[in-house]
C-alpha cells in the first residue's frame, strides 16, 4: 500500500512567515524574551487552525544563527539565537556574534 504524501501548507503566506510573526507577536521586538515552540504554537493556532505544527521547529531551526544543525558557513535568514534546547529569541545583531571557530558568545 503505498504512502500518502503529507499535504503542504497552502495558506496565505509562507510557512516561514507565519513562524517569524508568532514570534515577534510573542516577543513584542523584546530580543530578551525566550520562547518556545508552544508558545508560537498557541498564537499560531488562533489564526492558522489548519497549520501543520510540526514545520515550526524546521523553521526555527533553519532561521536560526547558532543553530548546532548547520554549517557555520550556511544561515537562513538571521532571525532566532537558541539559548537552550527547544528555547529561543529573537535574534539581535549588535549582541550575538559567532567566532570563526563556531563558538557563540553566549
Amino acid at each position: 500500500m503505498p504512502i500518502k504524501p503529507t499535504e503542504r501548507w497552502t495558506g496565505p503566506i509562507p510557512v516561514n512567515q507565519v513562524v517569524w510573526e508568532a514570534a515577534q507577536e510573542f516577543c513584542g521586538g523584546n530580543t530578551n524574551k525566550v520562547f518556545m515552540r508552544a508558545d508560537l504554537e498557541a498564537i499560531i493556532k488562533k489564526k492558522y487552525s489548519d497549520f501543520k505544527m510540526v514545520n515550526i521547529g524546521a523553521e526555527l531551526s533553519i532561521d536560526c544563527v547558532n543553530s548546532d544543525s548547520k554549517d557555520s558557513k550556511y544561515r537562513g535568514r538571521r532571525r532566532y539565537w537558541r539559548v537552550g534546547q527547544g528555547k529561543y529569541r529573537l535574534y539581535a545583531l549588535e549582541k550575538d556574534k559567532i567566532e570563526s571557530d563556531g563558538k557563540t558568545n553566549q
